[in-house]
């Protein structure tokens, strides 16, 4: 299900390395975003959901970015939504939006951490309870392919 979780953090970027491309690899995030502190803290920002690319993005990033998420294998993120992943494509909406007074929860609960560790804890608790709720779906012919892809 779950591919991996990520972090990525800048300090005092400028010019050409503020720009970042994101290509296509035909997963779905949940990407939270933040600003790093000179403290070496950050503070969460957004929670967004990042639908599967069919072409890249170019980004600029804010001068002091941080950010971590959670990717999810190829069609293994449909029982963390209450819709198909497909009306995500290229597309990025706030997790508010489809998780609602849970995101928000969980946003709050990640502006009182101290560090990524308890954050990125944070948001593997609240995958946990959904999964609970709604048992691992989708097509066996989809992830049986998956699988044998990677």
């Amino acid at each position: 299900m779950v591919e991996c979780f990520w972090t990525s953090r800048g300090v005092g970027l400028e010019g050409d390395a503020r720009k970042h491309r994101v290509l296509p690899d035909g997963c779905v995030d949940i990407l939270i975003s933040g600003e790093s502190r000179p403290s070496g803290n950050f503070s969460v920002t957004a929670l967004s959901l990042v639908g599967t690319m069919t072409k890249y993005r170019e980004y600029v990033l804010p001068r002091n970015p941080f950010f971590f998420a959670v990717r999810f294998r190829p069609a293994a993120a449909a029982p963390f939504l209450s819709f198909p992943t497909s009306e995500l494509t290229d597309d990025t909406v706030a997790l508010s939006e489809v998780w609602g007074c849970d995101a928000e929860r969980l946003q709050e609960r990640m502006a009182d951490s101290s560090t990524v560790e308890e954050c990125l804890g944070h948001l593997a608790a609240e995958l946990r309870e959904r999964i609970t709720r709604c048992p691992v779906g989708g097509s066996p012919a989809a992830h049986h392919a998956v699988r044998t892809i990677v």
